[in-house]
């Protein structure tokens, strides 16, 4: 299977290539995944909130690399760029929040079962 091609919008140039996973690569990842949520499940309010705030202060700290990619890749202008990855911060926090007003609950973030 030939890779996955990634380029700019604006001139076409080639940015990067991915493999093209099979059909049972794709479902091992997904399974992991799976895995994955349920440690996430297991972490408790204070791991997971310590790891949310983690990711947004690196992408906080690299918002601007961040977002010279997205615009690079989308060929959108710097600024609109920019704000999504603003939002995106402020999405991971709102998980920070979500994730302190279920706590205790019992059942925050159920796994997906795909």
């Amino acid at each position: 299977m030939p890779p996955l091609k990634s380029s700019t919008q604006k001139l076409g140039e080639l940015l990067a290539e991915y493999k093209n996973f099979t059909s049972s690569e794709v479902f091992t990842v997904v399974d992991a995944a799976q895995i994955a949520a349920s440690r996430w499940q297991e972490f408790g309010f204070t791991a997971r909130k310590r790891t949310l705030l983690k990711w947004a202060s690196y992408i906080t700290k690299n918002q601007k690399e961040i977002a010279k990619l997205v615009a690079t890749e989308c060929g959108k202008p710097l600024g609109d760029a920019t704000l999504e990855v603003s939002i995106a911060i402020d999405h991971i926090l709102g998980c920070k929040t979500c994730t302190a007003n279920n706590a205790g609950s019992g059942s925050p973030f159920r796994p997906i079962n795909v």
